[in-house]
């Protein structure tokens, strides 16, 4: 079932799609409802992580000033880059 979670979890998901994976495509819900559960409760638990990592790149920003919008960004994309789950993301400077 988790295959047919990850294979839904993309731009083109619909609530049908979900409601057709939930009930088997029979209107019948799973029987196994708490592995849907978990993989909310995963989810949720990514979320706070990712908020979290957010938070601590926002307050290692806020008190320091900058005299132009690059040196900005320069520091931004070296503190993701010490982060775990934004290793991968940088600004870019033309944005």
């Amino acid at each position: 079932m988790n295959d047919d979670w990850d294979a839904l979890m993309d731009d083109t998901t619909t609530l049908d799609d979900i409601w057709t994976l939930v009930t088997k495509g029979d209107g019948e819900i799973y029987d196994n409802i708490d592995t849907i559960g978990e993989d909310l409760h995963a989810l949720k638990a990514e979320l706070r992580e990712l908020r979290a990592s957010l938070d601590k790149v926002n307050k290692k920003l806020r008190p320091l000033s900058f005299k132009t919008r690059e040196e900005a960004i320069r520091r931004a994309n070296a503190i993701l880059n010490q982060s775990p789950i934004f290793g991968d993301l940088c600004f870019d400077y033309d944005t």
